[in-house]
């Protein structure tokens, strides 16, 4: 089981890798003498960073749904009613995290424009 584990996560970490990083720096690289123009490039991050940010929100928000009903469906089970608060929980700690991180990220790329 472990090792399914670690092979989805190194799965995911390499998707991550070369579809966001990899075209970050090729796009970099158009703009003149590799990545010159910075306005273009904190303009590509942006895109990126509101892409991930709308995916997370709605995984968030799955998640949160799904322990409504989890919790809903647990009839009276405490251990099911649990495992529901804590999914709710953790998705709404997920939500706090990526609203901080959408705030410092926006806020760093306004102080390099």
């Amino acid at each position: 089981m472990k090792t399914h584990k670690n092979q989805f996560i190194s799965l995911v970490l390499f998707s991550f890798l070369f579809g966001f990083l990899l075209p970050l720096s090729t796009h970099a690289s158009m703009f003149g003498g590799g990545g010159k123009d910075i306005a273009s490039i904190n303009r590509y991050a942006q895109n990126v960073l509101n892409a991930l940010v709308y995916i997370s929100g709605a995984l968030a928000i799955t998640a949160v749904i799904y322990g409504g009903i989890m919790y809903m469906l647990s009839a009276g089970d405490e251990k099911r009613a649990q495992t529901a608060k804590r999914i709710i929980m953790y998705a709404l700690v997920g939500v706090a995290v990526i609203v901080g991180s959408y705030f410092i990220i926006s806020l760093t790329t306004t102080f390099f424009k």
